[in-house]
């Protein structure tokens, strides 16, 4: 269900999506608010979604340079979320944290950070990894990869650790190299 404002905006009624809990906090009585907003055009439709910040606001821009990750998708992820703590896990590339933030699964959030890993662009000051981000994290993304091929936990680590590559893939492909192949 979506949650669903109506704007009066110089006499012209507009239908405006917003998060459930954005919503919550708009208040009743008329009173002016100032709300960020997002037009999506489809094929189909122009839609509006709508946010009380601009960190809220931004946070959503963010998310949407994933592909596979359209706009009502994101609005459930962002709205509620804490803007700062999102990024602050973003640029960790920790997972299970903005897994939590956001009221997403962790294979979600994993597909969310990797993402935007790939839409960085390197001397933008937003999409640099924050002081305390993991040292290994891409050592920990080559381990996943492989785990999720049905290798075990030691098996990846010992593979990963082991080899490397100019990117992510190529090191899982390196990786894959150093398993044995008893399989």
């Amino acid at each position: 269900q979506d949650s669903v404002l109506l704007l009066d905006v110089g006499g012209i009624g507009l239908r405006l999506l917003m998060g459930p809990e954005s919503l919550a906090k708009v208040p009743s009585d008329g009173t002016r608010v100032k709300i960020w907003t997002h037009l999506a055009v489809s094929q189909f439709s122009w839609t509006l979604y709508g946010f009380l910040t601009q960190e809220s606001f931004e946070l959503f821009q963010l998310f949407l340079e994933v592909p596979g990750f359209g706009p009502r998708r994101v609005l459930g992820m962002a709205d509620g979320a804490d803007p700062a703590k999102a990024r602050a896990a973003i640029e960790a590339e920790d997972s299970e944290e903005l897994a939590r933030l956001c009221g997403i699964s962790v294979g979600t959030a994993e597909k969310l950070v990797v993402g935007l890993r790939r839409v960085r662009k390197p001397a933008g000051k937003r999409f640099t990894k924050a002081a305390n981000a993991p040292a290994h994290s891409d050592q920990r993304l080559v381990e996943e990869a492989l785990v999720s091929l049905g290798y075990s936990k030691a098996e990846a680590r010992e593979a990963a650790a082991s080899s490397s590559g100019v990117s992510v893939e190529a090191w899982v492909r390196a990786a894959l190299n150093r398993i044995p192949k008893t399989r």
